[in-house]
């Protein structure tokens, strides 16, 4: 077989399929880079919350609402209810009561020395205020000693002294000072006890406590007799106490009492949806040039009785509701020729130049994009509002 040689077969076709395939991602890339980074911003807001709280009257006269008054119609209700509960038990309390014990006095000089009912004594080294007074007068014989009962001049747990050495406070000179020596037998103490001890506060709260549930049975009772889509609430109702009665005293020490009530219930049917929309009214219009309403905050809408005029036939009722405003924001923060470019850093201090704008949230697709693209169909700036 003849040999022709070698000869120049120009590029490998592998190598070159492998160049083109670069060339065609890189190229890709690049549009895929141009044509689909974008960059997400998301402003929010400076927002505040205002609050309302306005007066509406509820007429049973009239026939006819009013909101722009603040007047709406409906019903009074009123009657009387009578209860009861017993074995009502009595928790223990810390009292404080005057300290007692007992001292010994000892007289070393060689002459008897009388020592007065009620002569004020104090612990030594102890603080001034603590002082003590002997109960009855003793006498003390020569070279002698008597045993007598001391009581605190105040009460207090701070009376309860362990066993230790007394002093009189006023007897007459040195050489007394010297030669009557005083000292407890034991310690000291019944400043403060536990017991069972009926306090003003217990009354009160059994009769409250009684007065409630009396009060809520008696809304019950009245919206039975009420036709439909008409209701006293317990906002819209009040009780109060005509009479009230024990059989236990303050200071009396029992393990349980007895009471006894008679209230009186009032209140009013009302539309609740034009109490509610009577305020949110008010509301909106508490906003600024500056500002836009925004949502009203949850569960801020309430309200109360605060006067009852039974022979007029009037209510007057306090409602209250908050609402959330947010600051608008001018056109110029939506420009975005202006920020073509910007990293995230610059957007930040971009945008801070604006008191009225919260905070700032940057989102760059893909992640490994850093600026702003020069193509403003890729720049998205949206306002978001948030609760404080």
């Amino acid at each position: 077989m003849e040999n022709l040689g070698s000869y120049d077969s120009g590029v490998p076709f592998r190598k070159f399929i492998f160049v083109f395939l670069l060339v065609c991602i890189v190229v890709g890339t690049g549009v895929f880079y141009s044509a689909f980074s974008r960059v997400s911003i998301t402003l929010i807001p400076q927002n505040s919350i205002k609050e309302v709280a306005t007066e509406i009257t509820v007429d049973a006269n009239g026939t006819t609402p009013d909101s722009g008054k603040g007047i709406l119609t409906g019903e009074i209700k009123s009657r009387e209810a009578e209860g009861n509960e017993k074995g009502i038990k009595v928790d223990f309390k810390k009292i404080d009561e005057f300290a007692k014990g007992r001292i010994l006095i000892r007289n070393t000089t060689p002459y008897i020395q009388g020592i007065r009912q009620g002569a004020l004594l104090k612990p030594v080294d102890a603080p001034g205020d603590i002082l003590f007074a002997t109960v009855n007068r003793v006498t003390l014989p020569p070279k002698g000693s008597r045993e007598v009962d001391i009581i605190a001049t105040f009460k207090g747990a701070k009376g309860n002294l362990p066993e230790g050495k007394f002093e009189f406070v006023n007897l007459d000179n040195a050489y007394m000072k010297e030669n009557i020596l005083v000292s407890s037998k034991g310690k000291i103490d019944g400043g403060i006890r536990e017991a069972k001890i009926v306090t003003q506060e217990d009354l009160d709260r059994a009769h409250s406590e009684l007065g409630k549930r009396m009060f809520l049975k008696a809304l019950e009772e009245i919206n039975k007799d009420l036709g439909a889509g008409k209701i006293v609430k317990e906002d819209s109702a009040r009780f109060t106490i005509l009479q009230r009665s024990a059989t236990a005293t303050v200071g009396q020490e029992a393990e349980t009492f007895d009471i006894s009530l008679k209230i009186d219930i009032s209140g009013v049917t009302l539309d609740e949806n034009e109490l509610k929309a009577i305020a949110e009214k008010k509301v909106r219009s508490l906003g600024d040039s500056h500002e836009e309403f925004g949502d009203f905050e949850d569960n801020s809408f309430s309200y109360a009785l605060t006067n009852l005029d039974l022979p007029a036939k009037k209510a007057v009722l306090t409602v209250k509701i908050k609402g959330r405003f947010n600051s608008k924001l001018s056109a110029k923060v939506f420009d975005k020729e202006g920020i073509i470019g910007y990293n995230e850093k610059a957007l930040q201090e971009h945008y801070a130049k604006y008191d009225n704008i919260k905070d700032v949230k940057i989102s760059f697709w893909p992640s490994f994009r850093k600026t702003v693209p020069n193509i403003e169909s890729r720049i998205d700036i949206n306002v978001k509002t948030e609760k404080n």
